[in-house]
């Protein structure tokens, strides 16, 4: 498709966001106004809802121009492009394919597109801080499990072991985003970075002085934004050096969107949808397969009851129970997480290495749920588990080991829904 540029033409390096105006050859119903992230290309034709087969025709049929009408940061495009559906009425103009006067951008709140836009610039307060420091802060869970990849952090070792320097550069090159106060006063809570944290306290120690620029975004901000917004800001944040293998980064970001999705009453064709995974820089080809794998876990059943709801567990609350009401002097406790269960023998093997826990008699497993996919193929797979485990036991006690009494315990994730909760329910239906 043919592009004109309606307004001062800009570099791709330059462009963050775009407001465009794809505008047909012929009488009638001829235009779409839109926004999208970064350059214009020329392949994008925008995403119609009502009267999309009518536009899909329309565009083969006769020639066509997209005009790119306004550059800037996302929120100039928000307001850009909303002041000009409203100014043209394209909702009720027989001129426009556009079903509404808000744009895209008419469910993101403003202060969740004001957030990202405040980290993108440093407008919060950027502090150096030690390592030692923020080693003792707890991470906000924007995975679908706690912990690090290893492998990952055995890499960034290696970089830091070839270039020291790569430290202050590369890996403090975006600051760590934390959550204001969120576990106290002078305890905020980290939104990502836990491979360079990790690779830190491997390469320079626990102790170490060496800091990391952090960002602080204000309990004021993050007080007002939900549970899926401050995942994906976390989400957004660790692609860059600081992320897993991709095929962990699209699971984690299709079941924050499948969240989203079932919050706001959506589904995978919203607008939203599309702009979110624009966000994470995914192609259109990438977005169409990924929206299938949305809709798939959409239309998945639950498994839970009309009253109930569940309740996902962290590895940091499961190992606080685990401390608190299971260890003993004669028992030991390994949490196990339903998504991670093949971790748990390498957990236990290292544990073997202490005195103290060979010396004790029993060995209490305790589960916990971080997804409810998880949750819903856990009861085959614990067979499975605890078969291993018990065959594993036993050629211990064979061999002359004392073996141990083996416990399992589960931190249920199925909660009542409050009568709140019921009554929001049944407005929405």
């Amino acid at each position: 498709m043919k592009i004109n540029w309606k307004c001062n033409t800009v570099l791709e390096t330059e462009c963050e966001y775009h407001c465009y105006l794809v505008k047909i050859d012929k009488k009638g119903r001829n235009k779409y106004m839109g926004s999208k992230i970064g350059f214009p290309d020329g392949t994008y034709h925008g995403t119609v809802v009502t009267h999309s087969s009518a536009y899909k025709k329309d565009l083969a049929t006769y020639k066509s121009e997209y005009q790119v009408l306004f550059t800037g940061t996302e929120a100039e495009c928000r307001k850009f492009e909303q002041d000009y559906l409203h100014d043209n009425d394209a909702r009720g103009s027989k001129e426009y394919y556009n079903e509404s006067n808000s744009g895209a951008f008419k469910e993101e709140s403003k202060i969740f597109i004001s957030c990202l836009e405040a980290l993108e610039s440093r407008i919060y307060n950027v502090v150096d801080t030690k390592l030692s420091v923020i080693l003792d802060w707890l991470t906000y869970q924007v995975r679908a499990e706690d912990g690090v990849d290893k492998q990952h952090v055995n890499w960034l070792v290696g970089k830091i072991t070839d270039d020291p320097n790569y430290w202050s550069t590369k890996l403090s090159e975006k600051p760590l985003i934390v959550l204001e106060d969120f576990d106290g006063k002078g305890k905020p809570r980290k939104l990502g970075k836990n491979h360079t944290c990790a690779a830190g306290k491997t390469y320079f120690g626990s102790e170490s002085a060496v800091t990391l620029p952090v960002i602080f975004i204000p309990k004021k901000v993050w007080l007002k934004l939900s549970e899926t917004e401050l995942e994906e800001i976390g989400q957004l944040d660790n692609r860059r050096l600081d992320f897993k293998p991709k095929d962990q980064d699209t699971t984690t970001i299709v079941n924050t969107l499948v969240k989203y999705c079932e919050d706001n009453n959506k589904n995978q064709d919203d607008p939203i949808v599309r702009i979110k995974l624009q966000r994470h820089g995914f192609t259109s080809q990438e977005i169409k397969s990924l929206k299938c794998k949305i809709k798939k876990q959409i239309l998945k059943p639950t498994g839970l009851g009309p009253n109930e709801k569940f309740v996902r567990c962290s590895k940091h609350i499961a190992l606080e129970k685990a401390n608190n009401q299971y260890k003993d002097k004669n028992t030991h406790c390994i949490i196990v997480s339903s998504g991670m269960m093949r971790g748990f023998f390498n957990d236990w093997s290292k544990s073997l290495s202490s005195k103290d826990v060979r010396a004790k008699t029993d060995l209490i497993i305790l589960y916990y749920h971080t997804g409810i996919d998880y949750w819903n193929s856990f009861a085959p797979n614990k067979i499975e588990f605890e078969k291993k485990l018990n065959d594993m036991n036993l050629f211990i006690k064979e061999r002359g080991g004392t073996g141990y009494n083996i416990m399992y315990r589960e931190i249920n994730p199925i909660e009542k829904k409050s009568l709140l909760e019921n009554n929001r329910a049944a407005i929405a239906a």
